[in-house]
């Protein structure tokens, strides 16, 4: 089994970020222990594509403290269980940024032009409120409801899936653990109607496995 790692399969900034909280070997491992945790993340997604590099730029000067970060990660994961209210949740992201206000620039694509958030306090503060805008944007749009959690029961990522026919997190890892797993307990399960009864001389049931 693969070591837990850094992960960028969940669509959004904000939804990575909560990815980095994972499951291993029966035991929840944090993967933002520590202020150099919190920088190799962010490397990381920066270099997966999710961070624009003025973003980059700006947060990275730190400090990095982890508390809060842990804190607003706790806050979401329970608000996509249920067990935040969705005012309360909006409240919290709106605290976040106005905390740390964010610039805007405005980007051209292929499509349309987009107002892209950039933070202006570097360090945790400011990458607090890059990932409570992300998160309002999620929720104000409605996308927040394709926002799901990947079907391995174990497995605690969550992900965007717009079209609604996505099951894990990644095909690689838990899709093919899922697949082996039912393949596996197909062939051991015991076909019973084989079973040859007799009286006191009975011959020993044949027990045969379902292919």
């Amino acid at each position: 089994m693969k070591s837990p790692t850094f992960t960028a399969l969940g669509g959004t900034l904000g939804i990575d970020f909560i990815n980095t909280m994972q499951h291993h070997r029966g035991q929840t491992v944090n993967l933002l222990n520590t202020p150099d945790a919190v920088v190799r993340w962010l490397a990381f997604i920066r270099h997966a594509g999710r961070l624009r590099v003025a973003s980059w730029e700006t947060l990275a000067p730190g400090p990095w403290p982890t508390e809060g970060l842990i804190r607003f990660r706790r806050d979401v994961r329970l608000f996509l269980d249920g067990g935040m209210p969705r005012d309360q949740f909006l409240a919290m992201l709106a605290q976040a940024v106005a905390a740390a206000p964010l610039a805007f620039q405005a980007v051209d694509n292929a499509e349309r032009t987009q107002l892209v958030a950039i933070p202006t306090i570097p360090g945790s503060p400011g990458l607090l409120s890059l990932l409570a805008f992300d998160w309002l944007d999620l929720v104000v749009s409605g996308a927040v409801d394709a926002v799901s959690r990947c079907q391995n029961g174990p497995c605690l990522a969550y992900f965007l899936d717009p079209r609604g026919r996505r099951k894990w997190c990644s095909m690689d890892t838990c899709g093919n653990r899922q697949k082996n797993a039912r393949y596996y307990a197909k062939a051991n399960r015991i076909d019973v109607d084989g079973l040859v009864r007799g009286g006191n001389d009975a011959e020993t049931p044949r027990v045969k496995a379902a292919r």
